[in-house]
């Protein structure tokens, strides 16, 4: 009886969540509620309710499963090139802003601001945050082999910040008449002009 308690249970918590990402991804999170998750899977408010602590948690999770994805997307484009620091460098980029395309509303969610009730944010989360950055310190390390262990950390923070603030600037549309290839240039453009920079910087 517990085993199939625990099925129910994990089958009730996926389909919320694909319910969710249908949602998010049709409407943006402002078109997300609990109640309108529980009324598409046909159970009330309060049976949703015993599956996640609160909406917070809801969010949290719609979020984690984005960030695998994005994980999952910026890690392809690490193995093509893997064998070229400096371009996997650009191919990672252009892979973020691909995704961002792709998961426009999935993936703005994951950076909106919210007032929340969890007292702080769980490791679990924190986790999947930080180990997209990491993808951009493997090649870094690749081509800059004699920096202290804690200047990766630092400069991949730089760099990621370089390139997800270009993709926030472009996807809600602060840059005028610009294309995805112009975007990528940008992009492009960016991370060649970071790196000569701490080049130099270096020499």
């Amino acid at each position: 009886m517990k085993r199939r308690d625990e099925e129910a249970h994990k089958a009730k918590h996926e389909l919320a969540l694909q319910i969710g990402e249908e949602i998010v991804t049709e409407m943006g999170s402002k078109g997300l509620s609990v109640r309108k998750i529980a009324l598409a899977m046909g159970y009330s408010v309060g049976t949703l309710y015993a599956v996640f602590r609160n909406f917070d948690d809801l969010i949290l999770q719609l979020n984690g499963r984005t960030l695998d994805k994005l994980y999952t997307a910026l890690s392809d484009a690490e193995q093509q090139q893997y064998e070229q620091p400096h371009a996997c460098l650009l191919a990672l980029s252009h892979a973020y802003l691909q995704f961002a395309i792709e998961y426009r509303l999935r993936w703005s969610m994951v950076f909106e601001p919210r007032v929340t009730r969890e007292p702080e944010v769980p490791s679990w989360y924190q986790e999947k945050v930080s180990r997209l950055p990491s993808l951009f310190e493997k090649p870094l390390q690749a081509l800059m082999p004699t920096l202290e262990p804690k200047a990766y950390a630092q400069i991949t923070r730089a760099l990621w910040g370089n390139v997800h603030g270009i993709c926030i600037l472009a996807l809600t549309e602060k840059f005028e008449d610009m294309n995805v290839d112009a975007i990528k240039k940008m992009l492009d453009l960016s991370v060649n002009a970071f790196l000569s920079g701490l080049n130099s910087s270096l020499a």
